[in-house]
This record gives C-alpha cells, structure tokens and sequence, in this order.
C-alpha cells in the first residue's frame, strides 16, 4: 500500500512541475499586446543617436536610440521585444521634470534604466531589470529624460550618477 502510494505521489509531483512549467508558458501567451500593436512591426528604428559622457566630459559611448515621446510610444516604450543591440537604447522625452515611474511589465530583455534630469544629467538608474516584473522602478529625484539600454551597459561602460548625454535626432 505505501509503495503504490508512493508511486501516486511521485506522479503527481511530476503532473504538478509540468503544470508549473506549462503555466509560465502560457501566462506569456495569455498576455499578448494590445490589438493596436503588430509585433511583426516592432523592430529598432534609429531616430537619432545619444553620446554618453562621464561627469568630467570623457566620452563613454556612442549608440543609436529611438525617440519615444508620445503617450503611446511612452507606454509601449521597449515592450514585447525579444532583442536589442549593445549599441541601442530607447531615450523617452517629456515635457517637464517630474518623478517617473517605469515598469518592466511585458518586457521581454533585461534593461538599465537611466534617469535623466532637464539637463540630460544622470541622476537615478535600476540596473538589470527583472524582464516581465511589474514592480514599481521609481526615480529617485525628479526626472525629463529617462535612457533605457541591455542590461549591464552602465557598469561596463561605466556610466553613473552625475554622467550625462547629448543626443541628436535623424
């Protein structure tokens, strides 16, 4: 009797992993993108390119960004990507300083996320954002700008507070 009720439970462990396994699975296909976003359009669109400095003028890096500065760009900003170049970031604008607030709700790759002050200054950031956590990731001081890159970016190219971009558009 306990050998077939050890049996039983060792399949229903099994049934159970599975199930977990199928369950993220699903969870990803149950949360598709609005009906107004086509994933087969989502790819890099180079609208500019941003230079990246340290706090004493040293240049750090050069990359191409995309602009994102109306509510629907800003709301959709990198979701539903399965990919970015190293040499690609997303530069969201806004019309004024405040405190922001992003999220990596249905973002699919690890981001840095800068914040930038009126004057394209460092002066907050999350490194290695968790993909698909809808976790609150808050400036720490009021922000216009904010910089998001492939997670890992500002420790490698040693970006920090105080470090700062120039950007221009295509």
């Amino acid at each position: 009797m306990i050998a077939i009720f050890q049996k039983h439970i060792g399949k229903t462990l099994i049934s159970i992993s599975l199930m977990g396994v199928f369950s993220l699975i699903i969870l990803r296909k149950c949360n598709p993108p609005p009906q107004d976003i086509n994933l087969a359009e989502i790819t890099f669109t180079k609208e500019g390119t941003a230079s990246i400095f340290n706090a004493n003028g040293k240049l750090l890096k050069v990359i191409s960004i995309e602009i994102a500065e109306t509510p629907a760009e800003t709301q959709v900003g990198l979701m539903y990507r399965e990919h970015m170049e190293p040499l690609q970031g997303m530069l969201f604008i806004f019309n004024q300083e405040e405190p922001r607030y992003f999220y990596m709700k249905n973002t699919i790759i690890p981001l840095d996320i800068i914040y930038l002050d009126k004057d394209l200054k460092v002066v907050s950031f999350h490194q290695n954002t968790t993909p698909m956590d809808e976790s609150s990731l808050p400036s720490e001081v009021p922000a216009q700008y904010v910089l998001e890159i492939n997670a890992g970016l500002m420790e490698k190219w040693g970006i920090k507070k105080g470090s700062y971009i120039s950007f221009s558009r295509d």
